[in-house]
């Protein structure tokens, strides 16, 4: 780009996105000063507390004992900042320090050639690969930038393409690391002109892609913040070989436009990703802005920002702008009851303030995996009530081991055991999912799952989840247990910050967050919810404490529980629920009620019969007046709904 193109840039952005132009200069200026924090939205660790440093850069700091500051410090996204900044005041220091601070980090880091948590990490040289040469571009024709240090440059980067084309085995390929690797090694590849690490780096990326995405567009490793790390490098990939002419795939290029969708398919009514795995809880408009784009995708738009984002504007320039601009915004297509491999999402409708749900039974995933199988996250009218906790830190100690345990999910466990069990990156025991995907209609839909963590000798028992939502306002939430021996059963609740949760007797609460105002009830043979306290981590380094509530049976053999939410008793000034018995029709003798119960809701008067049972009876049953067969029917009123024959 030339210097009419950066006017055209600054301009649109100074207009536009104030707000990322004033933390841009912010971040510039404080790299000026030697001051590094990292809170840019995709920074992958990000930190609160800036670090100082009065002398020399001390470029191996791994600030308290967490490797991963070492990691993102050597990431150096700042470095594109400060050429942001340059191109927004036209302020030579910025350049200078640019200059300054890449010179000392090539003079001073010199590559060990051994593995290791080290600057030198290939994952880090990847990283680099697509941030200086981002910074450079934007730098491009400045006299400041004289030959000699482009003489370091290249002969830095030629280094570091070097050690990542030796860099590579079969962990990489089916690793958000890999991608990202060789994401670097294409841009330097572009940079130097180099064909070798162009090929290379592409063949590798086109098999990453193949063994790495699911059948739905779902990254294998079930975070959502990786899969959108993955996207964002095969998004770049794609933009950088238009502009150099360099043809890509076509399943290549459809796997990617799969992985965007999910984007849309997931996002939250505060149009954030879910914090699957570990995640950061991140606004994913700009992704899915850039993502349009590329692809040319109304639908895509229909999710993203109205105006092209801040980082893609400096990506693609005055000529993007005005076509991303011209494209229409066409509706999404499915709303809800979709199933992205595994993963279920109920949405009452695409506004911020629409009740949603996300049900997960995929794939466990990789090391970024958590022990969240038949675990959901709930939004009622736009408010996170039932939340995933996060992920807080890399640092194996107890908030590591929490917040990737079941306890941290709003999931189920079984006498206290671990159904996925979890040590550092890797696992020495995992928890395959049976997917059973969603049943919809008109009035209501249903999210099926079951795992065999349980399965085993220990435990011997199945576990099975169903989510049956009925529009728009009840949440039923089937829990079924199928096994022998006597086993305590506890369904785990987290609720959002700043929720308030209130018992009022035995087995049920209201919870309220803001003016949303909800209820929930367990049906099982506890007595009584239990609150305990929790944590939660919307970005790494932050947590703050929150409320779980547990609720514990013991039971012989088969069970079960049904637990209840009423999403908006504002709404409902006048509601019950209670469980009641059924019959075979004709006898006198109500079912057992571990093979059938009947769950009445009545809301403002009109009145919901859930009937459920929990092994094939072969007999018509019949409860207050009403008739059904089906494993899973309602009544609203007298208007009769099969779910599940």
């Amino acid at each position: 780009m030339n210097n009419g193109e950066y006017a055209f840039i600054t301009a649109y952005c100074k207009k536009y996105w104030s707000d990322n132009v004033k933390k841009t200069i912010k971040i510039a200026d404080d790299v000026c000063d030697n001051t590094f924090v990292f809170e840019m939205p995709w920074d992958m660790e990000r930190t609160d507390e800036p670090t100082h440093f009065d002398g020399d850069i001390d470029w191996y700091l791994k600030k308290n004992g967490d490797n991963e500051y070492l990691f993102q410090m050597n990431r150096m996204r700042y470095v594109i900042s400060l050429a942001q900044a340059y191109r927004l005041t036209g302020d030579e220091k910025y350049v200078r320090c640019f200059i300054r601070i890449m010179s000392d980090w090539i003079t001073t880091v010199k590559c060990p050639r051994t593995s290791g948590d080290h600057p030198w990490r290939s994952l880090e040289v990847g990283i680099r690969g697509e941030y200086w040469t981002k910074a450079m571009h934007i730098l491009k024709g400045v006299p400041l930038i004289d030959g000699s240090f482009e003489s370091m440059y290249r002969g830095s980067l030629l280094e570091h393409g070097d050690m990542l084309t030796r860099c590579h085995d079969g962990h990489k390929m089916l690793s958000n690391w890999g991608v990202i690797q060789d994401h670097g090694l294409f841009d330097i590849g572009i940079e130097l002109n180099n064909k070798e690490f162009i090929d290379t780096a592409l063949d590798r990326l086109y098999t990453e892609a193949n063994l790495q995405i699911m059948r739905q567009g779902m990254h294998w490793e079930v975070s959502s913040m990786y899969h959108n790390e993955v996207l964002s490098c095969f998004i770049d990939v794609i933009l950088r070989a238009r502009e150099n002419s360099i043809p890509l795939k076509k399943d290549f290029l459809a796997l990617v436009h799969k992985m965007a969708k999910v984007n849309l398919n997931w996002m939250k009514p505060n149009k954030k990703q879910p914090l699957f795995g570990d995640s950061d809880y991140t606004d994913i408009r700009d992704i899915l802005s850039l993502s349009a784009f590329v692809f040319g995708d109304p639908q895509l738009k229909s999710g993203a920002f109205e105006r092209l984002d801040y980082e893609s504007v400096w990506l693609v320039g005055e000529e993007g702008v005005k076509a991303y601009e011209s494209m229409p915004v066409a509706p999404s297509g499915d709303l809800s009851g979709i199933e992205i491999d595994g993963t279920c999402v109920m949405r009452e409708n695409r506004g911020e303030k629409s009740n949603y749900l996300i049900f997960h039974n995929g794939y466990t995933g990789g090391g970024h995996a958590h022990e969240d199988k038949l675990s959901f996250e709930l939004t009622l009218k736009g408010k996170d009530m039932l939340v995933d906790t996060g992920r807080y830190t890399y640092v194996w100690g107890k908030y590591r081991r929490y917040l990737k345990s079941y306890r941290a999910h709003n999931t189920v466990s079984i006498d206290s055991r671990h159904f996925i069990k979890a040590y550092g990156w890797g696992f020495s025991k995992l928890a395959p999912g049976i997917k059973q995907g969603v049943i919809k209609d008109a009035s209501f839909e249903l999210a099926s799952g079951t795992h065999l963590g349980y399965a085993s000798a220990v435990c011997g028992v199945v576990v099975t989840r169903k989510i049956l939502w009925i529009k728009p306002d009840i949440y039923v939430i089937i829990d079924v247990f199928n096994g022998h021996g006597i086993h305590r059963y506890t369904e785990n609740f987290n609720f959002a910050p700043n929720t308030t949760v209130r018992i009022a007797s035995g087995n049920s609460l209201f919870f309220t967050s803001d003016k949303v105002k909800a209820y929930m009830r367990t049906f099982s043979s506890s007595k009584r919810y239990v609150r305990r306290s929790g944590v939660y981590s919307d970005h790494y380094n932050d947590k703050e404490g929150i409320d779980t509530v547990n609720s514990s049976f013991y039971a012989l053999g088969r069970t079960h529980a049904v637990t209840v939410i009423v999403a908006d008793t504002e709404k409902y000034r006048k509601f019950s629920v209670e469980s009641l018995p059924m019959k075979v029709v004709g006898a006198k003798r109500d079912i057992p009620r571990r093979d059938a119960e009947c769950i009445k809701i009545v809301l403002n008067g009109v009145t919901y019969r859930v009937m459920l049972t929990f092994r094939e009876l072969m007999r018509a049953l019949e409860c207050d007046g009403k008739y059904s067969a089906a494993s899973i029917a309602y009544y609203k009123d007298d208007e009769y709904h099969v779910v599940e024959w």
